[in-house]
């Protein structure tokens, strides 16, 4: 039982102070009291570094903050979610697919022509800080499945690589946006969905492989060990990317 064990599954540190809960799938991304690890397997230092340097861009970014700012997921501290435009921020509304813009002050003279245009990236800005935080989401979620396997030398791979952004290590994580889905999301909202969230990881021969997340209306899939690859076609389905980070 690793609930009875204090270790960092991150660091391995067994020496540090564990005085903090940690989310392992954020707050801010709707993790709730399920997503609470026992304590004694999170250290301090960790849940700190993690939640400054690794998951406050992450969030932010594509693809999460797109779910978070149209299923009108609050933020932790259950403020509406903010996205920058190239005209000003838009703030989500209490309803999914709507938002409200709030326009740059300037003293220069607005475009006219480009004054109702507003362009939201649809791709990841940091896209190694979103794998990293995929793996310390992946590593969380065998934790919270008490196995033992989150303490073995195959998942070293990949605390290095979340918890210290090893330049040594490459990752690859897909994501696939189910455009049917969607539509469906921003038609319905959260209520058409019995399980938003899903967290699973795939076995191979009794190995953890792959994690897969379900957040609404995205699938994301990355390596539980950098070396694990997937048969993929060459032209990917409509919605789908691969990024190799």
């Amino acid at each position: 039982m690793i609930s009875n064990i204090q270790r960092c599954i991150y660091c391995h540190d067994s020496k540090g102070t564990f005085s903090t809960k940690e989310h392992f799938f954020s707050e801010s991304l709707g993790g709730g009291e399920w997503a609470i690890l026992p304590s004694g397997l999170v250290c301090d230092n960790c849940q700190s570094y993690f939640g400054s340097q690794v998951e406050k861009t992450a969030i932010c970014d594509w693809p999460f903050n797109f779910v978070r700012f149209n299923m009108a997921i609050p933020t932790k501290k259950q403020k509406p979610v903010q996205m920058d435009t190239d005209l000003g921020h838009l703030t989500a509304y209490k309803l999914p697919g709507y938002s409200m813009v709030h326009p740059k002050r300037e003293s220069a003279p607005v475009d006219k022509s480009r004054s109702k245009i507003i362009r939201i990236p649809a791709f990841p800005q940091k896209p190694r800080l979103v794998c990293r935080a995929l793996v310390k989401i992946a590593i969380g979620s065998l934790a919270s499945n008490n196995s033992a396997d989150v303490f073995g030398t195959r998942i070293n791979a990949a605390r290095r690589f979340a918890r210290f952004g090893d330049l040594n290590i490459k990752w690859w994580y897909l994501e696939r946006v189910n455009l049917k889905e969607m539509r469906k999301a921003f038609n319905l909202g959260a209520k058409a969905y019995k399980e938003p969230i899903k967290l699973e990881t795939i076995y191979f021969d009794s190995i953890p492989a792959f994690f897969h997340l379900t957040y609404f209306f995205l699938n994301i899939i990355t390596p539980i060990e950098p070396h694990f690859e997937m048969n993929l076609p060459q032209e990917l389905p409509e919605g789908t990317r691969i990024y190799r980070v």
